[in-house]
């Protein structure tokens, strides 16, 4: 896929889609372009120029990337009345319940029929707990629609090169111990979710719960929800010759992913050992007794194959899985910047919500 390099036309349209989301953006204006005109605009653009312009995104220097991507991802207007900032040693998140006042969405928070814990994905590197504010949203919708009082806590996890992986995945627990043993939610009524990097961590805390000697202190959740996981970071055989694909992800992204110490790597020699190893990349590992699962990928993304080998070991290993397939790049069914069209993107929102419904 050849790189992209976005006009003045597309930063102006940028900047006036940050402008319009600013926190205390709740006009008329902002309102009636977030919810009539935003995603009409998007989803005129083609597919493939999309994934084009959030590979360039993934592709700019670091600081760049974080900029950029927060300032397209963040929530507009009304959206901020629904959303709650939580602050602990070390980590972050932020709560996302439009019937819940936020001096008691803590305090309520064990008596909701369903909470979603979201973990994000980024690559390890870029990313926040509210890109996705418009699919949490329309999951929660779906959801009171069908009676069930929903909410999502999405963690703000350290990432590279700030922090090195295990302390990644030490807040992702972290954030498991706060809904479970803090605010005493019942771990039948948790589902944890997470895309790409994000499910990545999911798998390994689903995988540390209740483990022997690690985190045997915790219940398992209801299930858990793999979007587009990035199961193997051992990426040198990811993207396959011949294969035609159509997703935001190429190998100079990968390039840039490569953090060797971001993953414990001592020399370049230790690489393949390391990045191989279950404890970073999911898909070498055995999953024996893991929660329900439901795995959603592209069949154009360039995490296809390994997708398709991970849902093989947990049909080896006996886990309950269900899988969701589209012709669509990476994360389509999370993220409407990469979904097909509004209806996919709508559809796989229910999709998300129906299944961890049935989940608890």
């Amino acid at each position: 896929m050849e790189s992209f390099h976005p006009g003045k036309k597309t930063l102006l349209f940028s900047i006036l889609c940050a402008f319009l989301s600013t926190k205390n953006g709740r006009n008329l204006g902002a309102e009636i372009f977030h919810k009539h005109i935003k995603l009409k605009l998007l989803f005129c653009l083609p597919l493939s120029l999309r994934c084009k312009i959030v590979l360039a995104v993934m592709n700019m220097p670091l600081k760049q990337s974080r900029m950029v991507m927060y300032l397209a991802t963040r929530p507009w207007g009304a959206q901020w009345d629904a959303i709650t900032k939580i602050s602990k040693e070390g980590w972050s998140g932020h709560w996302i319940a439009p019937q819940a006042r936020s001096s008691s969405v803590e305090h309520t928070a064990k008596e909701a029929d369903l909470i979603i814990y979201f973990i994000h994905g980024g690559g390890f590197r870029v990313g926040h707990s509210l890109m996705y504010t418009d699919s949490f949203m329309r999951i929660i919708h779906r959801l009171k629609e069908k009676g069930m009082d929903a909410r999502i806590f999405s963690i703000d996890y350290g990432l590279c090169p700030e922090v090195q992986f295990d302390r990644s995945k030490q807040d992702c627990m972290d954030g498991y111990r706060y809904l479970v043993k803090e605010l005493q939610i019942d771990p039948k009524r948790i589902v944890l979710m997470g895309d790409s990097a994000g499910g990545n961590l999911v798998i390994h805390c689903c995988s540390e719960i209740g483990k022997s000697g690690v985190a045997d202190d915790l219940e398992p959740p209801a299930g858990n929800v793999q979007i587009s996981p990035w199961v193997n970071i051992d990426t040198s055989e990811t993207i396959r010759d011949g294969v035609v694909y159509e997703d935001c992800l190429n190998r100079r992204t990968f390039d840039r992913m490569d953090h060797g110490e971001y993953y414990g790597c001592r020399t370049e020699m230790d690489k393949e050992k390391v990045l191989r190893d279950a404890s970073i990349s999911p898909m070498y590992g055995t999953f024996v007794g893991l929660c329900p699962t439901l795995v959603t990928y592209g069949s154009t993304e360039v995490f296809q194959d390994d997708v398709q080998r991970m849902i093989e070991v947990y049909r080896r290993d006996g886990v309950s899985v269900d899988v969701v397939k589209k012709k669509a790049p990476h994360i389509w069914i999370i993220c409407n910047m990469l979904s097909p069209n509004d209806r996919v993107w709508k559809e796989g929102c229910s999709v998300l919500a129906d299944w961890c419904a049935k989940c608890v």
